[in-house]
């Protein structure tokens, strides 16, 4: 019994894979720091990274991907960014590559409508038959380049994905008239799930201290997680409502707070480091933190990165029990406790 509890916690990890931090969009919150401003140039910038050691080919990605799959053949991969599918050799050399190695639910893939369209139009004339299982998108009902991504909702399910809705909780989109409008498009547009997300003080956004401006406090919070769960109930449940770990807190239904750093969800940046956080991101590709660096799995084993994260998960959960360990380091470092 002990051997099968330990196989299914496995099977449950979640590896963001942020292929680039190429991205056409110039969010002024962006967690990763993303650099770019238009297609041409994340190319360019790319091509730049991989010569420098910054960011990875596509078969030293596929060394990583290999490395985690022999440890876990059921583990999870989400194709992230910047915006991943706008480098034309992850869309024509490592997805395919990646799609022999695993099944289509294994592979989410989030990506902007910049590249989206190009990739859809690729598609359509190559008629790939394996692809992956889902595709994520941005919509937050309030910025532009949100309502592009959900313009293209129609031509993704005509090509078979199941298009998930990632909604960052801010200022400007949680009155209840913006969040009944967001779940009404949600809902027209057939989408299967809709992620709750919080705003981190990380990337970019932590370099312009956008927290204040953008930031909800606790009780917007409560208020809003509570609509579209109310909503989610009056539609029958046609559009499921998912709280990300760090806003459970604030929400009823989600019972007790558990992080899951170093257990059920890893992210490798893009020169290969691997964080036991997704959003331990701090500026121009470095992480937030050494506390959530667990070692580059391009040029270290497996072994020695797990063990290396236990250590880190340990020590962080200690320092900080019940609350977000991006939120807690992010204090501490604005108290001049940790270093950045």
């Amino acid at each position: 019994m002990k051997n099968l509890s330990k196989s299914n916690k496995v099977s449950f990890q979640t590896y963001i894979l942020t292929l680039t931090r190429g991205c056409a969009q110039t969010c002024t919150f962006c967690a990763v720091d993303a650099y770019g401003g238009s297609i041409e140039k994340c190319i360019e910038m790319n091509n730049k990274m991989i010569k420098i050691n910054k960011e990875m080919s596509c078969n030293e990605w596929l060394r990583v991907v290999d490395k985690i799959l022999t440890k876990n053949e059921n583990a999870h991969f989400d194709l992230s960014g910047g915006d991943c599918l706008i480098i034309p050799a992850i869309r024509n050399n490592f997805i395919p590559e990646l799609m022999k190695r695993v099944k289509p639910e294994q592979v989410s893939i989030t990506a902007t409508a910049d590249s989206l369209r190009i990739w859809i139009q690729e598609l359509k004339l190559k008629h790939q038959n394996i692809l992956p299982k889902s595709i994520h998108i941005t919509y937050d009902g309030i910025r532009s380049y949100s309502f592009d991504n959900i313009s293209l909702v129609k031509n993704l399910k005509n090509l078979g994905f199941d298009v998930h809705i990632e909604c960052p909780l801010t200022i400007d989109n949680t009155s209840s008239e913006c969040i009944k409008s967001i779940f009404k498009v949600a809902m027209e547009n057939q989408i299967s799930e809709i992620l709750l997300m919080r705003y981190y003080p990380v990337g970019r956004g932590a370099v312009l201290n956008t927290v204040k401006i953008n930031e909800p406090n606790s009780e917007t919070y409560k208020k809003s997680i509570n609509l579209y769960r109310e909503l989610e109930e009056l539609y029958q449940y046609k559009t499921r409502v998912k709280v990300q770990c760090s806003l459970k807190s604030f929400d009823e239904l989600s019972g007790i707070y558990r992080c899951k750093i170093g257990d059920s969800t890893w992210c490798v940046m893009p020169n290969g480091n691997l964080l036991i956080c997704p959003w331990a991101y701090g500026k121009q590709g470095n992480y937030l933190d050494p506390s959530f660096y667990a070692g580059n799995l391009l040029y270290e084993s497996m072994e020695m990165c797990m063990e290396n994260a236990n250590i880190k998960r340990r020590n962080l959960i200690q320092m900080f029990l019940s609350e977000c360990k991006i939120f807690g380091i992010v204090a501490e470092m604005d108290k001049g406790v940790v270093n950045e």
